[in-house]
Order: C-alpha cells, then sequence, then structure tokens
C-alpha cells in the first residue's frame, strides 16, 4: 500500500531541490567565471548563503518522517533504505569518479577503477555526494533515537534544544569569538535538523508559530547578510541557516497544512532525491563541456532560467529511469 503522503512535505522536497540546483548554478558558475568583478561574487556569494536552508530542510524532512509520527523506526525496517542509498553511492559516486578521471586525463582505462574504489572510500567525489555519506549515517542512527521520540514532545524539545546549543550556537559563537572550545555533542553533525523535524511532527501548531517562523527567517536574513557573519564561513550548521531552515519548514507546514499533492507536484517530489544527484552531471557538461556560463548573459534572467532549465530536464531524467526500472521489475516479477 502505498504510504499516504503529506502534502506540504512534498512541496517542501521539490522547493528544497530547487533551492539546492540553484546553489550549485550560482557557485560553479561564479568558479567558472575567474574574471567576474569582486561586487558581482559577493552578490552571487549572498545568494548562496541564502539558500543554504535548503539542505537542512531535507534533513529535517528525514526527521519529520522517521521520527515524527507512528512510522516502525527499526534497524529491521530501514535496512533497505540504508541498502539503496549505499548502491546509490556506489553507483552514482562510482560513475561521477570514472568521468571526471576521464574528463582530467582524456581518455578510459581499467586502471582508473581502483582509483574509483578510493574516491568512494575517502569520499573524493563531487562535492555533493557528501549528502548520501552523512545521510546514511542519519538512518544508522534513527532506531536508537526513535524510542526516545515515542515519549513526551518536551523531552524531544529538550534533546532539539541540547542539539541546537552544542552542534550550532556554541561553534558559531567560538568562530566570532575566535576561540576554541572543546564542549561537543556525541551525536554531531546535522544531528540538530533530524531531531527538529520528529519534533515539528509531533507538536500542534499555535497561531503565533507562524509569526515566529517568519521572524526566523527574516533574521536568519538579516544575519547572513550581515557585517557579524563576515567573519567567519556560513555553512549549512551556522545559527542563520538554522534559522531560516526552521522558519521555511514551519511557515510551510502552517500554510499549506491542508495542501493536497496534486500528480506533477508528487511526482517531483518522488524524484527530488534523483534531482539532487543528476543535476551536478548536467550543470557540469552545460559549463565545463560546452563552456555555457549563465553569467555571460544578463543575469538577473540568465541564473533563474538556467536554474529552471536544469531542474526541469534533471526532473525528467530521474522520472524515466524510475520507469524504466519500475518495468524492468515488472518483467522480471
Amino acid at each position: 500500500m502505498e504510504r499516504k503522503r503529506v502534502g506540504y512535505i512534498d512541496l517542501l522536497r521539490v522547493v528544497s531541490a530547487f533551492a539546492v540546483v540553484m546553489i550549485h548554478v550560482v557557485t560553479l558558475s561564479s568558479i567558472s567565471c575567474p574574471s567576474l568583478p569582486t561586487g558581482t561574487k559577493a552578490m552571487l556569494e549572498d545568494v548562496h548563503n541564502l539558500l543554504r536552508w535548503s539542505v537542512p530542510v531535507f534533513c529535517m524532512i528525514t526527521g519529520f518522517l522517521f521520527l515524527g509520527g507512528k512510522k516502525e523506526c527499526t534497524y529491521r525496517s530501514i535496512r533497505r533504505n540504508v541498502m539503496h542509498l549505499l548502491l546509490l553511492l556506489v553507483l552514482v559516486g562510482g560513475f561521477y569518479s570514472l568521468l571526471e578521471q576521464i574528463y582530467t586525463e582524456r581518455r578510459f582505462s581499467p586502471a582508473m577503477f581502483p582509483r574509483v574504489a578510493s574516491d568512494l572510500f575517502t569520499g573524493n567525489l563531487w562535492d555533493h555526494m557528501w549528502y548520501l555519506y552523512m545521510i546514511i549515517g542519519v538512518y544508522l542512527m534513527l532506531p536508537v533515537i526513535a524510542p526516545f521520540f515515542r515519549k513526551e514532545s518536551s523531552e524531544a524539545g529538550i534533546l532539539c534544544a541540547i542539539s541546537l546549543l552544542f552542534t550550532i550556537l556554541l561553534p558559531d559563537a567560538a568562530k566570532l569569538l575566535g576561540i576554541k572550545t572543546e564542549f561537543s555533542f556525541p551525536i554531531a553533525g546535522y544531528s540538530f535538523y533530524v531531531f527538529m523535524g520528529g519534533f515539528l511532527g509531533r507538536i500542534r501548531y499555535r497561531k503565533w508559530h507562524l509569526g515566529a517562523s517568519v521572524i526566523g527567517i527574516i533574521a536568519g536574513a538579516i544575519l547572513i547578510l550581515s557585517p557579524l557573519y563576515e567573519k567567519i564561513s556560513i555553512n549549512y550548521r551556522s545559527l542563520p541557516a538554522a534559522m531560516m531552515a526552521v522558519g521555511v519548514f514551519m511557515a510551510t507546514a502552517i500554510c499549506f497544512e491542508k495542501y493536497v499533492s496534486g500528480r506533477i507536484m508528487s511526482i517531483l517530489a518522488l524524484c527530488s532525491g534523483g534531482i539532487y544527484l543528476l543535476h551536478p552531471l548536467l550543470l557540469n557538461l552545460q559549463i565545463r563541456v560546452f563552456r555555457i556560463n549563465p553569467l555571460d548573459y544578463p543575469m538577473i534572467l540568465s541564473v533563474p532560467i538556467n536554474c529552471v532549465i536544469i531542474f526541469g530536464i534533471s526532473a525528467l531524467g530521474v522520472y524515466l529511469i524510475k520507469f524504466i526500472i519500475k518495468k524492468i521489475n515488472m518483467k522480471g516479477a
């Protein structure tokens, strides 16, 4: 039986996937244009940072789905998910490693395969592949955490607060003050976002939550653009990114609580993970092979149009791949 879809989760998946595509379009285009004026580079970096909520939202969706409801979460139940992710890592990561070697050396050799194995083990792949390594670790952590979220939501809220303190607030404060802290959280990384997604899946939203979420989004954006955060490199675990991610998730959940995904939205949501994995291939072909850079044109139009095209072709490609695999499985059944 197909699991009942949550409309606003589908919407978050699609919007976040598009934001990730936009991040990579802006980043790779900028890197490929070393002669860009300093002001333009700074503006593109601001756009990049203002979209950093997207990957944390994906982590929150994982927490929402596995910790925020009645879904069973044991090592037996997630085994298939983990195996699927590992297979994707080997196939997609191995393909990208091989492709990068062929592009660099302008030839193919069987001797490249040991390098592929090495790249998979060390993570020396295209930048976006780090997410697969991270999310595999998250899945392996979920069954340990899930029983805790079966208790009262106040306890889960305390866990969210503790992880926020140790994985986001203290590291940011240490960087801003130029000091080092040994305080750490045993389950670090992106745990706050996963826990927060589970917590938000178990609370009943109040009227003031929408106002708080909007304030969080605006305050996070202001912090990103403020001189305060010019001192450090903003990443997905910086406080402004966390404020925007939680704000975007909550605002979407409240405003689209009764939203029902149509066919196209459901398909795009199901393809969102594949879009994340596939779009860098199209983007690298466009910029590195065909030398088509959107920054060579009026970027107020060229960048958004480029993002829509890359997103659309990626979605179509993923849909066709899924369709073919489904047909093969049906014939083999």
